[in-house]
């Protein structure tokens, strides 16, 4: 073990180079034995320091390893992150152009839809208006069937009639004279 530099060259070179025995005494030893005791102290204190020091750093670069894992895991969990928000950044832009486009087939179904119920209200209309028409022309129709049954029973009653009238004027045209006879075929028609 090498004494420490702030000892003088001498005293480093005399402790070097002799050992004293424990039936030799030097004249300082008192004062060297003292000195060199607080020396040695003092090297044992910073040899500890030293391995405390030592402890400490090593202590501190597990630390620095746990946390460089650390951050490693970090960031890769951020880049997972990144990912994970990009996509779901993606989906919902593309589920807000979705419903952009559902909005937009919104308006055009109601649209249409308002021009069905306008034409179906014109249609309802007409329809309406034929159902009024129909009506009037059965009405009318049923008034002309009456107007037809009169006017055949009319007919039957007519034709019964020149049935009558017919007999009537064969049986006078037979007591008549042959000469005044009306034999003509109109007359018979």
């Amino acid at each position: 073990m090498a004494l420490s530099p702030r000892l003088p060259r001498s005293i480093q070179e005399s402790a070097s180079s002799c050992s004293p025995s424990p039936t030799v005494r030097w004249p300082f030893a008192d004062l060297f034995d003292s000195g060199l005791q607080d020396q040695i102290s003092a090297l044992k204190r910073c040899e500890q320091e030293r391995q405390n020091l030592e402890y400490q750093i090593h202590s501190l670069d597990v630390r620095i390893e746990r946390f460089d894992e650390r951050l490693e895991r970090l960031r890769n969990e951020e880049n997972l992150s990144t990912d994970k928000l990009t996509k779901c950044i993606t989906k919902q832009e593309k589920m807000e152009q979705e419903k952009v486009e559902l909005e937009n087939k919104e308006k055009d179904l109601f649209k249409r839809y308002n021009k069905l119920k306008t034409v179906q209200g014109f249609q309802n209309l007409q329809i309406e208006n034929l159902a009024a028409q129909i009506q009037t022309l059965q009405t009318e129709n049923e008034s002309i069937s009456t107007k037809l049954q009169r006017a055949y029973q009319k007919v039957k009653e007519l034709h019964k009639e020149n049935e009558v009238l017919q007999n009537v004027a064969e049986d006078s045209n037979h007591l008549l004279p042959i000469k005044k006879r009306n034999t003509s075929s109109a007359y018979h028609r």
